[in-house]
């Protein structure tokens, strides 16, 4: 069997044979996903997660998900290089390091960072200071051409940048409009416009503003 995206959505297919909603289908594997911590004996990280459902039509620019995670000392995750989406965070509180293409990069509060598709990523927690972040998974092709386009074409550390109002607004966005996936990514895109600008206007020698 293929996992091409070919015919009826795999997830909402699933969703009509157990009778439920797609969110209710992509809460369950969030559900599934910290259950694997306790299996490996693990303490789960308390994370506020909200996954978005795939959407008919194939938008050129979507969200995966979002979410808060307040770290324990143990949290650790790995990005395989097939991974699609990008994946940017801010770190609230405490401090961590991320092991990418371009090295092994330190974190700490008040820093943001990019994890660009199409790298691997083995990122954790420093576990005597275990971080509190805010993050955005963004999916689809047209993203990575975007902050590309912007210069950001790797994994990338932005120390001191603080782009929290513009997760946050990305949070509330979610938040205020419930099974409307394509409105959230509609205005999300616009925020998300303006991270890059933001993002790019940081890497910026001062003469050349």
């Amino acid at each position: 069997a293929s996992d091409a995206d070919e015919g009826e959505d795999k997830l909402e297919t699933g969703a009509k044979k157990e009778g439920s909603t797609v969110w209710q289908i992509a809460d369950k594997y969030i559900a599934a996903f910290l259950n694997d911590y306790q299996l490996l004996n693990l303490t789960p990280p308390h994370e506020s997660v909200i996954g978005f459902p795939p959407v008919s039509g194939n938008p050129p620019f979507t969200l995966e998900l979002i979410g808060v995670s307040h770290a324990n000392p143990n949290y650790h995750h790995y990005r395989p290089a097939e991974c699609n989406e990008n994946v940017i965070e801010y770190v609230i509180s405490g401090s961590g390091f991320i092991n990418s293409p371009s090295g092994k990069l330190a974190v700490s509060a008040g820093d943001a960072y990019l994890l660009h598709s199409g790298e691997q990523h083995d990122y954790y927690t420093n576990p005597d200071d275990p971080w509190e972040k805010i993050w955005v998974n963004f999916d689809a092709p047209l993203v990575s051409s975007i902050l590309d386009a912007y210069g950001m074409t790797t994994t990338m550390v932005f120390p001191g940048l603080d782009i929290s109002d513009y997760l946050n607004q990305i949070h509330d966005i979610t938040k205020s409009n419930p099974g409307n996936p394509e409105l959230v990514f509609d205005r999300s895109f616009i925020v998300f416009i303006r991270l890059c600008q933001f993002l790019r206007n940081s890497l910026k020698p001062r003469d050349e503003f």
